[in-house]
């Protein structure tokens, strides 16, 4: 299996990208509006349910959420 990156599901992509550019120094790879990855193998995705199908109401809020992508 190999590493290909991690991606963070967040509530304000804007916000967030702000955050890793600023405070991480990390440049942006692609930015496609709600999902932005960054060179190093970080990526920030917005409406994560709708991504993965499952309704909104569902997501439990917690701030470890994210997912390894293999």
């Amino acid at each position: 299996m190999k590493y290909e990156g991690l991606c963070l599901s967040v509530k304000n992509i804007e916000v967030s990208k702000k955050l890793y550019q600023d405070l991480m120094g990390l440049e942006i790879d692609t930015d496609w509006g709600v999902n932005a990855s960054f060179k190093g193998g970080i990526a920030l995705q917005q409406d994560f349910d709708r991504v993965i199908g499952v309704p909104k109401e569902s997501i439990v809020a917690r701030s470890y959420n994210m997912e390894f992508v293999w």
